[in-house]
């Protein structure tokens, strides 16, 4: 069996307590969750599902090429979301809620740009990666069941123009992650830092 493996911008531990704490606002509202836990909270990069050692070392090369010849930037978690979105799709399945996130703002658009040379780099060592438009985010917890998601969509809404923090992006992290009963258990298998 492989490593569950992403890649990542981490935040620093107090933008995670900030972030925590608005969305301790929204969890009364939000039926039956599973929080993230605040010391896990980062804006993934990519997702790669499960890899084998050889590959992961692979991974981690791409990562750190990328990384190199990016400068270090910063971004603002700014608001909560809920998602998806009241207006995503249509019907009963459309209103189920699944999550609630911090918003990432990337003024400099170099977050983006990360993630596009990333993207391509993982694709040379056939990889699959998503296809659809990056939105980075902060995931703070995922709902299970959510009785009526009109009053945790409007409390994120009251919620979506507040300023959490100011964070800087100065390493890519590789990531392998082992799912346990207590959550999931992060341990970097890379840190490649920006602009070196």
């Amino acid at each position: 069996m492989g490593l569950r493996t992403f890649l990542a911008f981490d935040i620093d531990a107090s933008a995670q307590r900030a972030l925590a704490a608005a969305g301790r606002q929204l969890a009364p509202l939000a039926g039956k969750i599973r929080r993230v836990e605040t010391g896990n909270l980062h804006v993934t990069l990519h997702f790669l599902g499960d890899l084998d050692a050889p590959v992961l070392a692979d991974v981690c090369d791409v990562a750190a090429d990328v990384a190199a010849g990016c400068d270090p930037f910063e971004f603002t978690l700014r608001g909560l979301n809920v998602m998806p979105s009241a207006s995503s799709g249509s019907g009963r399945a459309g209103r189920r809620v699944r999550m609630v996130w911090g918003n990432v703002e990337d003024p400099t658009g170099q977050m983006a740009s990360v993630h596009e040379s990333l993207g391509r780099g993982l694709a040379g060592l056939n990889l699959r990666v998503e296809n659809r438009r990056f939105r980075p985010h902060v995931t703070l917890m995922r709902i299970k069941f959510c009785p009526d998601a009109a009053p945790l969509r409007q409390a994120a809404e009251a919620l979506a123009d507040i300023e959490i923090a100011t964070c800087t992006a100065d390493e890519v992290t590789v990531y392998t992650s082992e799912l346990t009963r207590d959550g999931p258990v992060h341990t970097p298998a890379a840190r490649c830092p920006l602009g070196r």
